[in-house]
Formats: structure tokens, C-alpha cells, sequence
């Protein structure tokens, strides 16, 4: 499949496989209950499901090797110059205001940026605008996947086959100091819960997403017990204590957990 360009030159692209079949109808509920005047098309990548959803278009890529692979092989088939790449297991969960988060993007377009992360964990290292600072090179995290805008180019020149998206936010973030024109929202733009740990797993706090699309998600998949919860809660607050280390401090730990891999 091949999609034709729109006005506004950016797509919403869902990074997801056949594997994740189950989140799709949650996630994209949630999606369009909470930012139901979203401008841009949305694109939900699989490998050869068929689905049908008003307002989704489906980017069928075959054989399911890695996470990197999968997305290099649905942005050769857009056409669009900028991606909002999405997790599948990534779920909106308030309104959105979407006045702030299209006039953060068209900004990001003007100065012909290459990357705008929508959330601000880790804040931005210096001042550039009122929507958003820069990323210097060297900090944690510069490749963060989380709601993050995208210059298509340079996504696809930053991504290595056989990586995960664990692997790509540190061995991209590496690789993208070789570029200029990385930023983040001073504010987080989106309300998110990740309600998956690795892909398998549903936190506890699923219940209040079941709540808020009226029915129950029937997922199957297990749930964390309230240790694993305790245990997976006191490695949220590690992270953030990371990305707010001093920028040398983070960089070198950064190089540090990548070490002996290619990049």
C-alpha cells in the first residue's frame, strides 16, 4: 500500500504488528474518543491482518522480523515528510488540546526540525521557542519514541535492522548526535498510560482505561501482581531520577549501557 500525500504533510503512524491485534480497538477508541479533530491521517502498521476502522488506514509490511524493521518497511510506503509515531501500547487517556499540539508542529516545520518529542520527560536542555527547546547532543534519550514527531529521512536514517525500540531510544540516540534540529514540549502534550511492560503484561491500572471506553477490553493477558506493580513503579521513579541527571553525567551513562554494541 502506498499512501497519497495530504495538505498538511504529516501522518499519524501506529507502530504495531500482528502480534498486538488485541490493542487495536482499545487504543484507537481511546484515540479518537480523546483527540477526535486530529488533522492528520492515521496509519496503523501490521504485517498482513486485515482490520477495518473508520478513519485508520492499514500498512500491510509482511513477515514480522523486529520493531525497526517493521517501521523502516511502513515509512518507505508513506509519503508524507513528517511522522507522529505512536506505541501500540501507548493509551490516551484525556482529552487532548489540539489548538497546542498543531500549532507545536507547524513551528517544528517553520524552523525544518528533525525530531519534536510531544512529552517533556527529559525537559528540554535550552531555550528555543515558546513550544518547544532544544535537545542538545549527548542527552539520555534524544531518540525517546514516545509521541514523538519525526522528519521521515532522518527516522529512517537512524533506525538499524534487528533492533528493538528498547535498542533504537539508546543506540539512536547516540547516532543522532551526528544532527541538529532535536526538540522537546516544554509540557507533555498527551496524557498517556502504558499499560504494557515488555509486551505482554497489563498494569494494574487498566482498570480505569476499561472504565473510561465503557466495557471491558477482554485482552487476556496477564496482570501484574501488586509486587510486580511495587517493583515496576520503583524502576519508573530510577528512570526519571536518570533523565535528570546533569547532561555529561547522562551522556556518559548513556554510552556506558550501550557499550559493545553497533551502532
Amino acid at each position: 500500500m502506498h499512501c497519497e500525500k495530504n495538505a498538511t504533510g504529516v501522518a499519524v503512524l501506529i507502530a504495531s504488528h500482528d502480534g498486538s491485534q488485541d490493542l487495536w480497538n482499545p487504543l484507537l477508541a481511546l484515540f479518537q474518543q480523546y483527540w477526535p479533530e486530529c488533522p492528520f491521517p492515521v496509519y496503523l502498521v501490521c504485517n498482513a491482518a486485515e482490520y477495518a476502522r473508520s478513519g485508520v488506514s492499514i500498512i500491510s509490511v509482511g513477515p514480522d522480523h523486529s520493531w525497526s524493521d517493521t517501521l523502516l518497511a511502513a515509512l518507505q510506503l508513506i509519503s508524507e515528510k513528517y511522522v507522529l509515531l505512536w506505541i501500540d501500547d501507548h493509551f490516551l487517556s484525556e482529552p487532548v488540546n489540539a489548538d497546542k499540539i498543531v500549532a507545536a508542529i507547524e513551528a517544528f516545520k517553520s524552523v525544518d526540525g528533525n525530531y519534536l518529542r510531544l512529552q517533556s520527560l527529559p525537559k528540554p536542555d535550552a531555550q528555543f521557542n515558546s513550544h518547544f527547546g532544544l535537545v542538545q547532543k549527548g542527552s539520555i534519550y534524544r531518540t525517546a519514541t514516545v509521541a514523538s514527531v519525526w522528519k521521515k529521512s532522518i527516522l529512517m536514517q537512524l533506525l538499524r535492522p534487528g533492533e528493538s525500540a528498547w535498542d533504537f531510544e539508546t543506540g539512536g540516540s547516540i547516532r543522532s548526535d551526528r544532527y541538529d534540529g532535536f526538540y522537546s514540549t516544554w509540557r507533555d502534550c498527551f496524557q498517556i498510560e502504558n499499560l504494557l511492560i515488555k509486551g505482554r503484561t497489563w498494569r494494574p491500572s487498566q482498570r480505569r482505561i476499561e472504565r473510561s471506553l465503557g466495557r471491558q477490553m477482554h485482552l487476556g493477558r496477564d496482570v501484574m501482581s501488586p509486587l510486580e506493580e511495587i517493583i515496576f513503579s520503583l524502576r519508573v521513579l530510577a528512570n526519571r531520577a536518570l533523565v535528570r541527571l546533569p547532561r555529561r553525567f547522562a551522556g556518559a551513562l548513556r554510552s556506558a549501557c550501550h557499550s559493545g554494541k553497533a551502532l
